[in-house]
């Protein structure tokens, strides 16, 4: 038997409680680890999700297109740092005496209410950006960088300016210089009515009277943008003490005026021609407020609105070259010197101040972008809707109000009236305040009842209506009324005070009929009752039941119940063309037969029905280019706009403008 020696056993190692910590440790510290691992992750989640909502997070969408908060409050720099620079510039006009006072405070009034509406106007423009890039995209209307980049530079670039002397020969006016009977006088006077005035007199290349080279440029942003140098440099004899009046506006100036007027015109040039220094005959012959300052008409740009024709002169001419006499549009004779030429001016570093000023220069861009594309996008518009023959309608309207003249919405019947007033003492303002027993009253109740008295005699209505007028013109205290024969148009019960409207609105009257003395807090009036109508619901009714009769006349229809203004055209509105009027009407017109008349279509200000008379295929006359050039990419739009799909956040309707 074969022996083997046991195998040893294993000296196992015992485990030692140091092990045990040491494993314990490090779970715990990898437990903790994770802890903090995920509080990071929560805390980053949580920031993110706040970044996301105050960045990120969407405050508009436009067709599927999101309009971030960082967008939109980016918008709001851009604009708010445009509408600054206009201030600027507006500032700037009037320190140069170019702009007057008057136009300034009006036009920073505007600029203010603009700030005030930032945020709203801010995300409608990215809206608009947005929706008509996508429109011009199906256009193939597009705008490169280059175009952005050359637009940016134009905004970076002050326009050469030049100093002008000037000379206006307005038929019909006195020299201004004539008509101010003293320098501090005409000083005074020319602040506000001139470029010409004493502000402008001593600006010079480098004053601070001089215009800004440095001011923004802030394009498109509101109508101040149009006030430019010489806005009100309209001749202002008659704005001076002792001066003459000038022609007429309705009769304008005679042909004797015009004529002494070109000849004193042509005489300031032979002056000047001869050597005769420029403010001597300034003084003596213009009748701009300049004259009294030599002549000085300040600094203007090649977009000064005074006359084209003068300005285009001007800026044709070398320095220290002067114009011919010309005759401009409004039929005042001008000349003028270019004693300052001040060159146009690019800065270098616009880019860099719109980013010191805070505002995104890509934010920028995309702002000029979407200028440009609603400019190609209106021209395109424009062009297709001018441009040869368009398919047209004649139409036809009648309307019937819904609102009265002060804008009340007409609720029941009218009554169409005038009336004579007779207050105590002369004067309704004051009639409540004269107790009833003051003899005035009784005077005006005596002197009412003799003019009601008189024209009841009457007996022929035409005559009698026509009498009615007479006496109102010159009896009535009320003045308003009184001047257009005592008429008070359409009115509702509940329009008029009590006491006036109880008499017209019970029982039944006759057209021309008198009514009254009628007491009222006013005084007493004599009433010409002239026809009452019921509301308009039933008025269009009425007027419908007349139309559907065999061998009803729209026109004549018209004429006798529509309240729109061609009524006494028998409500002809002309040809009509696609765009010129808003899409709501034009579908109509549009889907109409030649003689159908239309259902009622409310809209804003009454209920209207349309007819056409003809369908042709016609080029658009002088009158509907016009209307075009100023509708049709207003009305296309209005039209997509309102079948986008469009959604905005509350936030834009409660957002409050950023400080300025």
């Amino acid at each position: 038997m074969t022996f083997r020696t046991p195998r040893a056993a294993p000296n196992r190692k015992r485990r030692s409680s140091m092990d045990d910590e040491q494993r314990q440790q490090v779970l715990v510290t990898f437990g903790f680890i994770g802890v903090i691992v995920v509080a990071i992750a929560i805390l980053a989640g949580g920031l993110g999700a706040i970044y996301y909502g105050d960045h990120l997070a969407a405050v508009a969408t436009v067709n599927g297109v999101s309009i971030s908060k960082d967008q939109w409050a980016q918008q709001e720099a851009v604009d708010q740092y445009r509408i600054n620079a206009v201030l600027a510039n507006l500032q700037s006009a009037v320190a140069s005496g170019a702009v007057d006072q008057q136009t300034a405070a009006q036009e920073q009034q505007y600029l203010q209410q603009q700030l005030q509406s930032l945020p709203q106007n801010a995300a409608s423009e990215l809206i608009d950006g947005i929706l008509q890039t996508q429109l011009a995209g199906k256009m193939g209307i597009t705008v490169t960088a280059a175009d952005i980049d050359n637009e940016l530079k134009q905004e970076a670039t002050t326009p050469e300016q030049r100093k002008v002397l000037a000379i206006f020969v307005q038929p019909g006016a006195m020299p201004a210089a004539v008509a101010t009977p003293s320098p501090s006088a005409s000083a005074a006077a020319g602040a506000s009515a001139s470029p010409g005035s004493s502000a402008g007199a001593t600006a010079s290349p480098g004053s601070s009277a001089a215009p800004a080279a440095s001011a923004a440029p802030a394009p498109s942003m509101s109508p101040a943008a149009s006030a430019a140098p010489g806005a009100s440099a309209a001749p202002a004899a008659s704005a001076q003490p002792g001066a003459s009046p000038s022609p007429s506006a309705s009769t304008g100036p005679t042909a004797a005026q015009k004529a002494q007027a070109k000849a004193d015109a042509d005489a300031a040039l032979a002056a000047l021609n001869a050597g005769t220094p420029f403010a001597t005959v300034a003084k003596e012959y213009s009748t701009d407020a300049s004259a009294t300052s030599g002549g000085d008409y300040g600094y203007i740009t090649a977009t000064d609105p005074v006359d084209p024709a003068w300005v285009a002169a001007l800026f044709k001419l070398p320095l220290n070259g002067m114009t011919g006499v010309i005759l401009g549009s409004d039929g005042t004779y001008r000349i003028g010197k270019v004693t300052d030429i001040v060159p146009a001016k690019t800065d270098p570093n616009y880019a860099q101040k719109l980013q010191q000023a805070g505002v995104n220069l890509n934010a920028y861009r995309t702002a000029i972008q979407y200028n440009l594309i609603a400019q190609k996008l209106q021209t395109a518009i424009t062009k297709q809707a001018t441009t040869g023959n368009i398919d047209q309608v004649h139409a036809w309207e009648i309307e019937v109000a819904t609102s009265d003249s002060q804008g009340n919405p007409i609720t029941g019947p009218e009554v169409k009236a005038s009336h004579i007033l007779f207050s105590p003492k002369g004067n309704p303002n004051n009639a409540s305040s004269i107790p009833a027993s003051d003899p005035s009253w009784a005077a005006a109740e005596k002197l009412a009842q003799a003019a009601a008295d008189q024209l009841r005699a009457i007996t022929d209505p035409a005559k009698r209506a026509a009498e009615f007028a007479t006496l109102a013109k010159k009896e009535s205290n009320d003045t308003t009324s009184g001047a257009n024969g005592g008429d008070l148009g359409w009115f509702t019960q509940g329009s008029m005070v009590p006491q006036f409207s109880a008499p017209l609105f019970t029982g039944t009257h006759t057209p021309d009929e008198i009514i009254g003395p009628v007491k009222t807090q006013y005084g007493y009036h004599v009433i010409l009752f002239v026809a009452s109508r019921p509301a308009p619901q039933q008025r269009v009714a009425e007027i419908q039941k007349e139309l559907a009769a065999p061998g009803a006349s729209f026109s004549a229809i018209a004429k006798a119940n529509s309240d729109a203004t061609d009524a006494v055209a028998g409500g002809d509105m002309g040809w009509v063309a696609p765009l010129q009027l808003q899409q709501s009407i034009e579908s109509v017109l549009f889907g109409l037969k030649v003689g159908q008349v239309s259902a009622p279509q409310t809209q804003t200000d009454g209920i209207y029905l349309y007819q056409i008379s003809q369908k042709e295929s016609r080029p658009v006359d002088s009158s509907q280019l016009t209307t075009l050039q100023g509708a049709a990419f207003t009305n296309w739009y209005a039209a997509q706009k309102a079948k986008a799909s469009i959604w905005q956040s509350p936030d834009i309707a409660n957002a409050t403008p950023p400080a300025s």
